[in-house]
């Protein structure tokens, strides 16, 4: 965990002779949920054989992961960037990498 300067990251690397391309930042909720971890925390609710406290820490570690102050969850607080570094034919433009 750290304290980051997204926007002064992202203001250096811009300047940047080939600079990568820059996604981000979003919220660790945004990124985890595009990532599908609410369908694989519904996946593993649904095993044969969940006890009820697998179930219910399996709940409260989704809504840490996901949820925000309101629930004392990280979803909101914590921050994911992706830098992409460019091809030579790419000419400037890159795609989203997935969970942005």
């Amino acid at each position: 965990t750290a304290d980051v300067d997204f926007s002064l990251i992202r203001s250096v690397v811009e300047k940047m002779e080939r600079a990568p391309a820059v996604f981000g930042p979003i919220s660790q909720s945004r990124f985890l949920q595009s990532l599908g971890i609410g369908y694989r925390a519904q996946a593993l609710l649904e095993t044969p054989g969940i006890s009820e406290k697998q179930a219910e820490d399996l709940v409260e570690g989704y809504k840490r992961l996901v949820g925000g102050a309101d629930v004392d969850g990280m979803g909101e607080i914590y921050k994911a960037m992706a830098l992409v570094a460019l091809p030579e034919s790419a000419e400037g433009k890159a795609g989203p990498p997935v969970g942005f």
